[in-house]
């Protein structure tokens, strides 16, 4: 007698519900605090309620750095969006934007970065709130299909 899916057993499950938790805190994570790896020409970070990534040709960083900040002291004076769009900017040879940094949003103060930076700079933000369904969807469709393997591995059964 079988007694049931046992889904608390379930490799899938965990995995699934680990990700989705931790993917959550960072988003909650992001909307306090400045979390930042640094290595190379590559930057990944954490913050303003999204996750980027960039490659800045102007800076070079032989080993990695880290660096974790509350947000109130690194981007303050930018506009917060409660849900930010997602972006892609790359090295553009333009004036910067006018004006004070409080009338900046945050793909303009990026965009403003990559210019500086030089040639072959791109930054990528991606907005948690964009992340987090897809991987939910993609969680509960392989506790799906999970759960037809197992139902037709119970019927195949000799009893």
């Amino acid at each position: 007698m079988n007694p049931g899916p046992q889904l608390h057993r379930s490799l899938t499950f965990w995995v699934g519900l680990t990700i989705i938790l931790f993917t959550s805190w960072a988003w909650r994570d992001s909307c306090q605090n400045f979390s930042m790896l640094h290595w190379k020409q590559i930057n990944a970070s954490s913050f303003a309620r999204g996750f980027m990534i960039a490659r800045y040709t102007g800076v070079t960083q032989p080993r990695p750095e880290t660096q974790r900040l509350p947000a109130t002291s690194y981007f303050a004076e930018l506009k917060q969006e409660i849900l930010p769009a997602p972006f892609l900017v790359q090295y553009r040879k333009a004036p910067l934007p006018r004006g004070v940094l409080e009338s900046w949003t945050l793909k303009e103060f990026q965009q403003a970065g990559t210019s500086i930076s030089g040639p072959g700079s791109w930054c990528i933000f991606l907005p948690y709130w964009l992340i987090l369904p897809p991987l939910t969807l993609a969680w509960t469709l392989l506790l799906f299909l999970r759960s037809r393997r197992r139902r037709r591995a119970n019927l195949l059964q000799i009893p």
